[in-house]
């Protein structure tokens, strides 16, 4: 939407997300620019890019028109999800010694 704060409404969510449940704050997010086929503004885009690598966290752009950016987005929550799930089978295994 033309006008809008991207960061604000970055910010907000995030804000709003953590007041809700903190525990939901802390896990890993990626930050998702869509309808960038239809980028009016690509200021905005590049600033909201910036506060999430700011943030430590991944950001992609996409369009759902077109299909840009989405294999990048689905290949790195395939690959962040198998990463979790090896971290939580390593917590999960208790070797014993005898």
């Amino acid at each position: 939407m033309s006008g809008r704060d991207a960061v604000a409404d970055y910010e907000t969510v995030n804000r709003e997300l953590a007041s809700y449940n903190q525990d939901l704050a802390t896990r890993p997010q990626f930050v998702v620019a869509t309808k960038i086929d239809a980028l009016d503004e690509p200021e905005r885009l590049e600033s909201v890019k910036q506060r999430a690598n700011a943030d430590d966290k991944s950001f992609f752009a996409i369009s759902s028109a077109t299909g840009e950016g989405v294999r990048d987005l689905v290949n790195a929550m395939a690959a962040k999800l198998e990463e979790l799930n090896a971290e939580r089978n390593r917590t999960d295994t208790v070797e014993l010694a005898l």
